[in-house]
């Protein structure tokens, strides 16, 4: 007999390692230069990881949702808060990881376009 809740469990903490996880690639990409291939490998491993991150907090929200067994509504409030919880960390490192990608490029585009065009002025 398999206890469900041991294995919610489970999953609850193998995605927070996920997003520990995610939140670690991040700092170890700032590391590098933009336009270096180790940058870019740091980018696709972040980007594979945020997507296991989606995943498991989709299933958790998934069998909570399926989830007919006898849980005390406190239980079952503890992790539907828990699950959001998640779900906006996982917003939140898409908008890092998209903000830290393309702040750079950002800044050179601005710095770019304040600069006066070469050559005589008209």
């Amino acid at each position: 007999l398999i206890d469900v809740g041991d294995s919610w469990e489970r999953e609850l903490e193998s995605a927070e390692k996920l997003h520990q996880n995610v939140l670690s690639q991040i700092g170890e990409r700032g590391k590098h230069h933009r336009k270096s291939s180790a940058y870019a490998n740091v980018t696709e491993d972040i980007r594979r990881t945020l997507s296991q991150f989606g995943v498991q907090v989709n299933l958790l929200n998934d069998r909570l949702k399926n989830d007919t067994s006898s849980l005390t509504s406190g239980e079952k409030q503890r992790r539907i808060s828990l699950v959001d919880n998640l779900c906006r960390k996982e917003k939140q490192l898409k908008e890092l990881v998209s903000r830290t990608a393309f702040a750079k490029v950002n800044e050179d585009k601005k710095t770019l376009f304040r600069r006066p065009a070469p050559g005589p002025g008209l």
